[in-house]
């Protein structure tokens, strides 16, 4: 990390979720961007944890997918305590490990992609495997199956309890918005693919604190959704297209992180990315920095995220090719970080990082008393 200068607000510290090149596996970091020196590291033993899960071994392959060399640490939520809310990026448990790494607790459901809060709770995307609304598109191949994706919300309180899930297929039925999913086309075994769920924490005329925007990824589509009365409040397909990341920017604007790969061949070719803010006042589509994505060649083909901050710096993680930036308003390097292993020289992916506020004096007083785990 090479560091300019910045201002964002007191939000100095980095929690970096990265595969590490030179420890074979997938490690968080908490990382001080006054100085760009380690704080913390937190590298739980996932195989352990693993054995925790009663999931079904039939659709979940710990062994093979989520061991110690392969597992993804996505999104990880850091505590002020330290403890570390996290999961694997396709259908894992909800684990919740503290400073040391060490197991807590476990929800045992099908959670993967984004971990956002509100006051009381965290949010994440589920899915029901087996589904509970099956079109009947479960099929066996060989030894194996393959399951319809029955994606759905879920919300845990601060203990890793569950407090509230609903299935969004049930959602769109009792929307009377089924035909957006079976619409005439052919079927899909994952026609919605959940990829974020941000909590409005404020008040305003187009959206109200409790209510939360969700990301649809394979529908090109963002929408909201009050869970209190389960009503869908507005939605909207395109221009963004296999977008990640929707943000809430103030009382009557979103940014959305846009992947931009509709147009192209799925795997090949990829145009580059760009961060997308829809004005609801205005009805209005504007384009952040759209040049500098181009310049800086941010083409992340899947996941990704972008945060704008008040001052009009942007931080964005183009997760498959292992790259932080940090940008000011004119779209300027502030600092950089690249996921490259100082063994080989190759890049690793990023796993979806945050900067955070952190209670320092209280995350180190906590270090201080389980000084076995202290870097």
């Amino acid at each position: 990390i090479y560091k300019k200068s910045s201002n964002i607000s007191k939000k100095n510290f980095l929690l970096l979720s990265r595969y590490s090149g030179e420890k074979k596996r997938s490690i968080v970091e908490l990382i001080n961007l006054k100085n760009g020196k380690k704080v913390h590291e937190w590298s739980p033993n996932f195989d352990n944890i693993n054995k925790k899960s009663k999931l079904s071994k039939e659709i979940i392959n710990f062994k093979r997918d989520h061991n110690n060399s392969r597992y993804q640490m996505i999104h990880p939520y850091l505590m002020d305590d330290g403890s570390l809310f996290y999961h694997s990026i396709y259908y894992s448990p909800l684990v919740k490990i503290d400073i040391c790494s060490k197991f807590i607790s476990n929800l045992d459901m099908f959670t993967h992609h984004s971990i956002e809060a509100d006051e009381d709770g965290l949010w994440t995307p589920i899915t029901y495997l087996p589904s509970k609304n099956n079109p009947g598109l479960d099929e066996n191949k060989g030894i194996g199956k393959t399951f319809f994706y029955d994606d759905g919300i879920l919300k845990v309180n601060f203990k890793n309890e569950k407090l509230f899930e609903k299935s969004l297929i049930e959602i769109l039925v009792e929307n009377k918005l089924s035909h957006l999913i079976f619409g005439g086309k052919d079927p899909s075994r994952d026609p919605i693919h959940l990829n974020d769920i941000q909590p409005v924490l404020i008040d305003g005329e187009y959206y109200k604190k409790g209510d939360i925007f969700l990301s649809f990824r394979n529908m090109s589509m963002i929408m909201l959704y009050r869970p209190k009365t389960n009503k869908i409040i507005w939605y909207k397909q395109f221009p963004w297209e296999l977008q990640h990341d929707v943000d809430i920017l103030d009382d009557n604007r979103i940014s959305i992180f846009n992947n931009n790969r509709l147009r192209n061949k799925f795997d090949k070719d990829v145009e580059h990315n760009n961060l997308i803010i829809y004005d609801f006042k205005k009805d209005k589509i504007d384009y952040v920095l759209k040049k500098k994505f181009k310049e800086y060649d941010i083409k992340t083909i899947g996941e990704g995220l972008a945060d704008i901050y008040s001052d009009g710096s942007v931080f964005i993680e183009e997760s498959n090719f292992g790259r932080i930036l940090m940008l000011n308003k004119n779209g300027e390097k502030l600092w950089e970080y690249i996921n490259r292993s100082r063994e080989n020289n190759k890049l690793y992916r990023l796993n979806w990082s945050r900067i955070i506020n952190l209670d320092i004096k209280k995350f180190k007083k906590e270090l201080d008393k389980n000084n076995e785990c202290k870097i």
